[in-house]
């Protein structure tokens, strides 16, 4: 295999694994304006990655010139920067600090207007509060957990945002088996006691997640042969 190949082969391999991880038990919701958005905490987005890369996760907050966690211009605001690297992979991701109802934080507060339905003559005004060093770090974190969306981890949460074209997703996951497999295997693992890692090493893979769709028929039926053999000698 070319160092390309493999370069195409272990991101391929973090992305499935990552965007296999089941993290229904750890998503919240929070109201931005009109929009419930979900999320993850980056505790627990952490606490995943590192799971499944123990040696090999490390990420970075970036800091301006004079040494700051973020970035400023007059006109559009405060935004933060993380770099997150998984193995040989890093990617960078940017975040702008906003309040509540999405509005940019400055450095002094200021007030804006919103379309009165009521009474559409005399707008609504609202008022934006000066940035602290709070928004930062909160802005900080969930930059951290976007960018970790970036290798699949939690991806789904951000299916509304332009992270990766369909083409790319498709293409990146396609040669890989589903999280509907991946349950069905582990489910046969476990009923037939077999040795999770024994078969990783089979099949030269970390992760049953890793599993090439072109093995899964393989696996199973080898697992489901031997669920059979046990069901006999009872």
């Amino acid at each position: 295999m070319t160092k390309e190949k493999e370069r195409i082969s272990a991101k391929k391999s973090i992305f499935n694994n990552l965007t296999l991880i089941d993290l229904s038990k750890k998503i919240s919701t929070r109201t931005s304006g009109f929009n419930k958005l979900k999320y993850i905490s980056w505790a627990d987005a952490v606490a995943e990655v590192l799971k499944k890369y123990p040696n090999d996760f490390n990420y970075e907050i970036l800091e301006n010139e004079e040494g700051k966690p973020f970035f400023y211009d007059e006109i559009v605001g405060y935004w933060v920067k993380t770099k997150v690297k998984i193995l040989d992979q890093e990617k960078v991701m940017l975040l702008p600090v906003l309040d509540g109802a999405n509005k940019a934080l400055k450095k002094e507060a200021y007030i804006y207007e919103v379309k009165n339905k009521t009474n559409p003559s005399q707008p609504i005004k609202k008022n934006v509060e000066a940035i602290n060093i709070v928004h930062i770090n909160k802005s900080i974190m969930r930059c951290l957990v976007k960018n970790l969306a970036l290798f699949g981890l939690g991806l789904s949460l951000y299916t509304k945002e332009d992270i990766f074209s369909d083409e790319e997703i498709t293409k990146i996951i396609e040669d890989y088996i589903t999280i509907k497999q991946k349950e069905e295997l582990l489910k046969l693992i476990e009923e037939t006691d077999s040795d999770e890692e024994a078969l990783c090493r089979i099949y030269s893979i970390n992760d049953i997640a890793e599993l090439p769709i072109k093995q899964f028929s393989i696996m199973r039926d080898s697992l489901i042969k031997k669920q059979k053999a046990q069901n006999e000698n009872i």
